[in-house]
């Protein structure tokens, strides 16, 4: 369980930008009155929620192409069947 004392429990990392990207970063985080950490951290959170979103929507369209197979699959079975006791 996540307490508030945890969830805002920071850990000081490094890491390395290229100039240009650093530069607009700085410009980004100053013009929106954050500071370049917190532009770091909403960007990155943004982007790992960005990717989830897209993993489950994958994970959905396999389910469904997956599900829609296996109909098409019992209909045409259920055809077959039908057009022999006919």
């Amino acid at each position: 369980m996540n307490t508030l004392a945890q969830k805002s429990k920071k850990e000081k990392v490094n890491f390395f930008f290229p100039s240009e990207l650093n530069r607009r970063a700085s410009k980004a985080a100053t013009d929106l009155g954050f500071s370049y950490s917190e532009l770091v951290r909403q960007a990155l959170a943004e982007f790992l929620e960005r990717i989830e979103r897209e993993r489950i929507n994958r994970e959905i369209t396999e389910a469904a192409k997956f599900f829609y197979d296996v109909e098409k699959r019992l209909a045409d079975e259920w055809r077959s069947a039908e057009t022999r006791l006919k």
